[in-house]
């Protein structure tokens, strides 16, 4: 297989991995609320674009941002063990603040 060929199929890879994925505003990531349960901000935001698990114990839901230019901005929503908001973050390069 080619380069090409192999640049083309990981493409179509991420594709599917963010279909269905939402995209955010900050406006909608600035009205999520400390000890909002994970649910809740599911149901308001829409599936996160992933959901990285961190070795303190705690995950977050990954946005990516509707009304940025920065095509690798995101918001990173922090969840702990008890399934509740502790903070909200954002990125402007794809890395956690």
């Amino acid at each position: 297989m080619n380069v090409r060929t192999s640049l083309i199929f990981a493409a179509i890879a991420l594709s599917a991995a963010s279909a269905g994925a939402s995209a955010v505003t900050v406006q909608q990531i600035q009205s999520i609320r400390s000890g909002e349960s994970q649910e809740a901000v599911i149901q308001a935001l829409g599936k996160p674009l992933n959901t990285p698990t961190w070795l303190n114990g705690t995950h977050s839901l990954v946005y990516a941002l509707s009304d940025s230019s920065n095509l690798t901005a995101r918001a990173y929503v922090d969840v702990g063990p008890d399934n509740k908001v502790r903070v909200v973050q954002f990125s402007d390069d794809g890395r956690s603040n």
